[in-house]
């Protein structure tokens, strides 16, 4: 029997994600179709899944792709090695997307990322958020684990939270990790995992907390903040006693089984409230 949910598009680049939305979808009876990107998307995540390559800079063919399967719900997911502009070779959609992104090729994420949402918006398609598409991949609001925050640990996330805030503007990462009241890291070109690796050698690592949220003004559609089992396991090996994340909005790869791990290690994970 076909479904009734209509179908959507998924530009899909490397990483865990994209194959979990393909499982949540399949969950629903929800068909996907697949925009591959030529050098960044995995083969196997196409395989069995109607779907089209495009080089990166083929805009045009991409949007020609889904408009042909009446498709104008899309999710960005996975991620992307920005390539060099010698090897783009865009075509005519692809080098208007270029000529409105301008000065952003050299700017911060957020920038390029939210002109290349509004792009594609003025071309007639809708940009999902991973939350439109399931709930299964985010946080909930609130405790989703048997251990709670320690009032302390609220305070250090509420720490986390403001200064995390404070540095939006100037485009630096979604992380912080923060221990009774002493900022250890904020995260930059490395990673949330290197940070906290790098975090727990510091004399108040023990017992500190990880806040990891989307920055002011972020775009919803894209670059989400995630977290999966190497964040659980990282929180465990350094001694962290939780992770303080976005409801609804920070995305949590293997949702399920993080929490189950959580709680056999007895740290907490909570979803608050950030943004409208």
């Amino acid at each position: 029997m076909a479904s009734n949910i209509a179908p959507i598009g998924m530009i899909a680049g490397t990483g865990d994600l994209p194959q979990r939305i393909l499982r949540a979808c399949s969950s629903q009876g929800r068909d996907v179709f697949i925009i591959a990107i030529k050098g960044q998307t995995p083969q196997a995540l196409v395989e069995g899944q109607k779907h089209v390559w495009c080089r990166m800079g083929a805009v045009g063919q991409a949007m020609d792709a889904l408009r042909a399967e009446g498709i104008s719900d899309i999710v960005m997911a996975g991620g992307v090695v920005r390539p060099s502009l010698a090897s783009l070779m865009p075509d005519s959609m692809g080098r208007a997307l270029l000529k409105r992104i301008g000065g952003t090729l050299i700017a911060g994420d957020d920038a390029l990322l939210s002109c290349i949402v509004a792009f594609f918006e003025e071309q007639g398609f809708h940009m999902l958020r991973i939350g439109d598409v399931t709930d299964t991949l985010t946080a909930d609001l609130g405790v989703m684990t048997h251990t709670h925050p320690s009032a302390q640990a609220r305070n250090d996330a509420k720490r986390g939270y403001d200064i995390l805030m404070t540095l939006s503007p100037y485009d630096l990462g979604q992380a912080i990790v923060v221990s009774h009241g002493h900022i250890l890291g904020i995260e930059a070109m490395e990673g949330t995992a290197a940070l906290l690796q790098r975090c727990a050698h510091y004399p108040h690592a023990h017992g500190a907390v990880l806040v990891k949220l989307p920055k002011q003004g972020q775009s919803e559609q894209v670059d989400m903040p995630a977290v999966g089992l190497e964040t659980v396991e990282a929180l465990r090996h350094g001694g962290y006693a939780g992770m303080m994340l976005a409801a609804h909005k920070g995305v949590m790869i293997d949702k399920t089984e993080m929490i189950a791990r959580a709680n056999d290690y007895s740290l907490f994970i909570e979803g608050m409230m950030v943004g409208a």
